[in-house]
């Protein structure tokens, strides 16, 4: 186990606090804003703290959840036109996005993959220009070929 992080200026409830706010739906960057501690302590903490790390670790996947529900209730109000219908729509995509990123054992897309190889040589039917014979270039229709370098 690594060795405990030295507080120097920050306390334990400054930490808690911290956590309760990621796992409300806060970004670590509006939290550190807001608290006014730099986010490399923050990520310092994560880094050398085996304890933090793994309060921090629930807590992102608190605040993926929060911003699902944060995502339902956006849906779910009604709209009074179609531009507001628009900014609803990329706040959800963008709240999906985050979740996804942030928590893909839990939002992420399952991607299916298929790994067949179709092998094979394909058979096509014979041509039979019987019915209509094919036609031939009139020496106006000739296509010539360019001199190189020009197109």
């Amino acid at each position: 186990m690594k060795k405990r992080y030295v507080l120097k200026r920050h306390t334990e409830q400054e930490r808690a606090l911290i956590l309760r706010m990621v796992a409300a739906g806060n970004t670590l960057a509006v939290v550190v804003k807001k608290l006014g501690i730099s986010r490399s302590t923050v990520e310092t903490w994560a880094r050398d703290d085996d304890e933090f790390r793994e309060k921090y670790r629930r807590a992102r996947e608190s605040q993926s959840l929060a911003l699902a529900d944060l995502a339902l209730e956006v849906a779910a109000k009604p709209a009074k036109d179609i531009v507001e219908v628009k900014q609803r729509e990329l706040h959800v995509k963008t709240i999906m996005w985050h979740t996804a990123k942030t928590s893909p054992r839990l939002f992420a897309e399952r991607l299916q993959h298929d790994h067949a190889a179709h092998v094979g040589v394909i058979v096509l039917p014979p041509l039979d220009y019987s019915q209509q014979p094919i036609p031939a270039l009139r020496p106006e229709d000739e296509v010539k070929a360019l001199p190189p370098g020009e197109s």
